[in-house]
């Protein structure tokens, strides 16, 4: 695992291999297969899909904090749509 810095919801995740943890995590059968589908896609590992997976739930709480919104462009007909987030405060 490389070093990584990750800023969100106002803290600083530092990841690197020697802040490794080990859980168990409890997942419902559609849930383990969603995330085995994913990482399939990828060609990633089961942990590496869940790291992407809590990394853009991050990036979200953290524009969901700002008010951010963000345009989608539908690749089937371009149409332009936007996702908004309403701000916590």
């Amino acid at each position: 695992m490389e070093q990584a810095d990750i800023k969100a919801l106002g803290k600083k995740y530092t990841t690197g291999k020697d802040q490794v943890s080990q859980r168990t995590i409890r997942l419902s059968s559609a849930m383990e297969k969603a995330l085995s589908d994913l990482a399939d896609e990828e060609g990633l590992t089961l942990v590496q899909a869940l790291e992407r997976a809590v990394g853009t739930q991050l990036f979200i709480e953290e524009a969901k904090r700002r008010g951010d919104s963000f345009i989608l462009k539908r690749g089937s007909d371009q149409k332009l749509m936007e996702l908004t987030f309403g701000s916590k405060d």
